[in-house]
């Protein structure tokens, strides 16, 4: 790329289009370097953009020795014409000093568009065919070498098709990042935590578990997590504040009905006072899911 961009630099700089105006034999010096540039890239470019690089050859009206093809065995030289883009992505040409590159070029010269104007010289035994080793030569074209009718080597890409694959581009980021984040947190919810102590049939049987239904429920100022909860026990109504306002909202609440842990030690939380505990069950995810009945029961009926 730095060699196409130097090429760029020249052009823009010596400005033949300019100088041709005032000096014709300058012009052709300019040209001619131009060329030289362009032979050059020839070469480079053959293994990254080898329709491009035919292309360019066929303007230059050269061949290119690029080794071997792979398709015969190493060691086995091949000549490769890119008939109908057969094999042109492993574009070889044999060395022209070989019986089969004389041959192979002597091909290429009869098979190339010929002009009215072309030099009776521009024969098989003065073709040129450019390899690795002439990379970066500063003379690959002779004085006077007939070129052949130039093409455009790329098209225009517009807007437009940028646009899209930028989109296209977008959306096969997004889609992989949401992949990503399912198989992490289906990854996050199969991580189980490990059992805890053991606890005996008495200890189990001192918890007072039962069924209850939210009756009203409300967020505590100045928090993020907590919910007031106002809840039919069956026994009594009373209050539990709950750190599950990440998860639910009050209007989520009203009408649920829930497990509680009705015996738990009252406490005092952010002034108020909250009598139980919601039972819930939490996966490696992070979020609360409520513990329910499969059915609607009678509030304060026992669990266990």
């Amino acid at each position: 790329m730095n060699m196409a961009r130097i090429g760029n630099k020249y052009i823009s700089d010596m400005e033949p289009w300019k100088v041709a105006k005032e000096d014709m034999d300058r012009t052709a010096s300019i040209l001619y370097t131009c060329l030289q540039i362009c032979a050059d890239l020839a070469i480079a470019f053959e293994p990254f953009t080898p329709f491009s690089a035919q292309k360019l050859r066929d303007i230059l009206r050269v061949g290119v020795n690029a080794g071997w093809d792979h398709r015969a065995g190493e060691g086995t030289p091949t000549v490769n014409f890119y008939k109908a883009d057969e094999g042109r992505a492993v574009h070889t040409i044999p060395y022209s000093s070989s019986a089969a590159g004389a041959s192979c070029v002597a091909k290429m010269m009869a098979d190339a568009p010929q002009d009215a104007s072309a030099s009776s010289e521009a024969s098989a035994s003065s073709a040129i065919v450019l390899n690795w080793e002439m990379l970066g030569q500063a003379e690959l074209l002779p004085a006077g070498h007939q070129l052949g009718e130039a093409v455009l080597l790329f098209r225009k890409i517009e807007d437009a098709e940028v646009e899209a694959q930028i989109a296209k581009l977008e959306a096969i980021k997004k889609a992989r990042e949401e992949a990503e984040a399912a198989k992490a947190a289906a990854e996050a919810a199969a991580k189980i935590e490990p059992q805890k102590a053991e606890v005996t049939f008495d200890q189990f049987g001192a918890m007072d578990i039962r069924t209850a239904t939210v009756l009203a429920a409300e967020r505590v100022p100045k928090t993020d997590k907590l919910l007031k909860l106002t809840i039919d026990t069956g026994i009594d109504q009373r209050t539990i504040v709950s750190g599950i306002a990440e998860y639910y909202s009050p209007e989520d609440m009203l009408g649920k009905q829930i497990c509680i842990l009705a015996n738990l030690a009252p406490r005092t939380i952010r002034g108020i006072e909250s009598k139980g505990m919601i039972l819930m069950a939490k996966q490696g995810d992070g979020k609360m899911r409520f513990i329910t009945p499969q059915e609607e029961v009678t509030n304060g009926a026992q669990i266990g």
